[in-house]
């Protein structure tokens, strides 16, 4: 059976996060209520990811199973349907048979956004900062995360992970305009890590912390030991990567 997979963006404020859940509004629940609306038959979609109420996705990509070719009008039609906060960019084809939207991915990138003055232009777009932070020592503290590989101190309690080991490939801070953007990608991410990442990379800029801090926070393996969860409306999920020649794009 021909498997289709959707380019998702959304806007997460008004959802308890992607995975359907009972007796709650989710992304998956309003996408596979319009994919089963055009399609005509129950159907499932399967996200590369989870994530978290109030949390965003520039990307997400998603698979479900259909046995006949889309229509061409498939794409202005399903983003027809959804919510303004949810659109499909693009609409492709696997070729690998083997393909699945979580399981194949090789690498995940998330942002996470930090205002210093308030604007109502990005509230719950973004977090507020209101105390003056050391940006040098922040910066630096960022990059003490490329050093590790096991980050059970950044991850929720009670997340029954087989195993906290994450390769890393990037971990930086980045100015965009007046919005400074933290910037992480590794092949995979514990639930509620990002969050606390930040959350504890913000602990550096406030002086609660130092960089032999950051480096102790992740040898103890404690969550308890982590700065705070920051608030999910600046975290985006920004690229999910696959090897080469997956899928190609069909509308």
């Amino acid at each position: 059976m021909p498997r289709y997979v959707l380019d998702i963006r959304y806007k997460g404020t008004a959802y308890s996060g992607w995975q359907t859940q009972p007796n709650a509004v989710t992304v998956q629940a309003e996408v596979q209520r319009a994919l089963t609306l055009l399609c005509r038959q129950p159907t499932t979609c399967y996200g590369a990811g989870r994530t978290d109420a109030g949390v965003h996705a520039l990307l997400m990509p998603a698979h479900f199973d259909f046995a006949q070719a889309l229509h061409p009008r498939f794409l202005s039609a399903i983003n027809g349907i959804l919510p303004r906060d949810i659109s499909v960019l693009a609409v492709h084809r696997a070729l690998d048979p083997q393909y699945h939207a979580r399981f194949s991915a090789v690498q995940r990138a998330y942002r996470y956004q930090l205002i210093f003055h308030k604007d109502p232009m990005r509230y719950q777009m973004a977090t507020w900062i209101k105390e003056k932070l050391d940006f040098d020592a922040m910066f630096a503290a960022a990059g003490v995360i490329l050093e590790y590989d096991s980050f059970e101190s950044f991850c929720k309690a009670n997340a029954n992970n087989k195993t906290f080991i994450c390769q890393m490939f990037a971990s930086h801070f980045a100015w965009e305009g007046e919005v400074l953007v933290y910037h992480v990608r590794a092949n995979r991410f514990l639930r509620g890590m990002v969050r606390t990442l930040v959350g504890t990379l913000v602990d550096v800029g406030l002086g609660r912390n130092d960089l032999a801090g950051v480096r102790r926070i992740i040898e103890a393996q404690d969550r308890k030991q982590a700065g705070p969860s920051l608030a999910p409306g600046g975290l985006y999920l920004s690229e999910v990567v696959y090897p080469a020649g997956m899928f190609e794009r069909v509308l």
